[in-house]
């Protein structure tokens, strides 16, 4: 088992983590009241240590009277069966620190249900230490498992890990987490028996900030597939795509979140998206998978069918208020491509940055979207400057989208340093941008430091179209 132990120094009022491996047997997982049992002898031995110096002549809590400082320094080099009896002995002790369960590796040889038994009879007694970060991976976890109801009406629980498999069918009546911050859901399905309760655990968490959910496939889920918080103010989406999956028949996706500041969604784009309340959304890392209309056929393909049956269009309209906005793979391009008259004016945006894996790929949606941010600053490419059969794509209409630009700062990572089409279009941005300060171009490859300054000093003999603009090759 993966033990964290949770220190807080009132001296630096900072907390830090320290984590150790220990094995413990299932027949190890006790009580307060058990440990407390087993342990009498030395407990009495502890807790009522007489203090002659005092002169008093009596028992005397010396534990209780030590500074935290002190109390802390004891607990560092203490394992976790001797922590849990320490917290039996001073109530002090369990306001200090906390045990976390990470891991548990369950033995396949025995059974089940009285394996899970064991791990809710241990989550119980940790929680029960009033722990503020919990953290459990469960590799492999079967159905019919399921998580203690204790574990959603934890008073003092900030941060809550979950992963690896878990079900939860249902909430308790009185789910309620008043002191959570941050859920972080790896693997995690929810299926709905009586209302959502994905939602049902939003809803019990007043003061979630932070929201994580990784490796999810909403294909398996039961939900209502709305968002819906408040309190929110960062949300982590991610799913793994695969060859072998296209993207889910139909998917409706609500983000009723007024004050989120950050998203970072990595999904196919659902068909649809009927409520999108992002008002206060500042930063956004956008990459969606474009799922494909089933009635497309490349050889023939009616005029009034869609080519794809994702609809990122409010969604697209929904972040019209980030500053910082990043778009990554070519499909997020494909997208933005066929809906380019969906996208609002930017009017906050100063900083976007495309990064992509295919520069054949074309930019269809880069000139609209320029046109549509009159306060861009900084402009970050990661993946190579797209080509066509000749220099510069028609997509791209001769760069004609940065005339009228504000931008300051243009950083490249080229795809090929030694392709003379990259080279060719860096002219450009030289020669057309009115306000660029920076040019700073990435070389990829085995290039030497000569000759990054030979491509260096070719750049700068360009006409710039701003007198401040300098040239860096990196």
């Amino acid at each position: 088992m993966l033990l964290h132990r949770e220190e807080y120094s009132p001296a630096s009022n900072q907390s830090q983590v320290v984590g150790y491996w220990e094995y413990i047997q299932p027949e190890d997982v006790k009580t307060s009241a058990e440990v407390y049992a087993a342990q009498a002898s030395n407990v009495d031995a502890i807790h009522n240590c007489k203090d002659d110096s005092l002169g008093f002549g009596a028992n005397v809590d010396t534990i209780s009277s030590l500074p935290d400082d002190i109390i802390l320094m004891i607990v560092r080099f203490l394992s976790a069966k001797d922590a849990a009896c320490v917290s039996v002995v001073s109530k002090r002790f369990q306001k200090l620190f906390t045990i976390v369960q990470e891991s548990l590796e369950l033995d396949e040889n025995q059974e089940n249900m009285r394996d899970f038994a064991l791990v809710n009879k241990c989550i119980r007694h940790v929680l029960k230490l009033e722990v503020m970060d919990f953290q459990m991976c469960f590799d492999g976890v079967e159905k019919g498992y399921s998580l203690p109801p204790k574990l959603f009406t934890s008073k003092t629980l900030a941060k809550l890990t979950l992963g690896k498999g878990f079900e939860i069918e249902a909430l308790p009546r009185d789910a309620f987490l008043p002191s959570l911050q941050t859920l972080v859901l790896d693997s995690v399905r929810f299926y709905s028996l009586r209302g959502c309760a994905f939602q049902g655990l939003l809803s019990a968490s007043p003061k979630l900030r932070e929201l994580v959910i990784s490796h999810m496939c909403w294909e398996h889920w039961e939900w209502s597939g709305t968002f819906c918080s408040e309190s929110l103010r960062r949300l982590c989406i991610s799913r793994d795509f695969s060859a072998e999956f296209d993207g889910p028949h139909h998917q409706s996706i609500c983000f009723d979140t007024p004050n989120l500041e950050y998203l970072n969604y990595c999904d196919f784009a659902a068909h649809d998206y009927p409520a999108v309340n992002l008002q206060s959304l500042r930063e956004a890392k956008i990459s969606l998978q474009m799922v494909l209309n089933p009635q497309w056929d490349d050889v023939d393909l009616p005029h009034d069918v869609d080519r794809y049956s994702s609809n990122p269009k409010k969604l697209i309209k929904g972040i019209r208020n980030v500053k910082v906005l990043e778009l990554s793979s070519s499909s997020t391009f494909e997208g933005l491509n066929y809906f380019c008259k969906s996208i609002p004016m930017l009017a906050d945006l100063h900083h976007l940055t495309i990064t992509h894996e295919d520069i054949e790929y074309c930019w269809e949606f880069l000139p609209s979207l320029l046109e549509r941010t009159p306060n861009l600053k900084t402009l970050i490419i990661k993946g190579g400057l797209h080509c066509g059969e000749e220099d510069v794509c028609r997509c791209l209409s001769g760069y004609s989208c940065l005339l009228t630009s504000a931008l300051e700062v243009v950083e490249v990572s080229l795809h090929d340093s030694t392709s003379r089409a990259e080279w060719d279009q860096l002219e450009h941005f030289i020669e057309k941008l009115p306000c660029l300060q920076l040019l700073k171009v990435r070389c990829g490859g085995k290039i030497s430091r000569k000759e990054k300054l030979g491509m260096e000093r070719e750049l700068c003999q360009l006409t710039k179209a701003s007198s401040k603009c300098k040239i860096v090759c990196t």
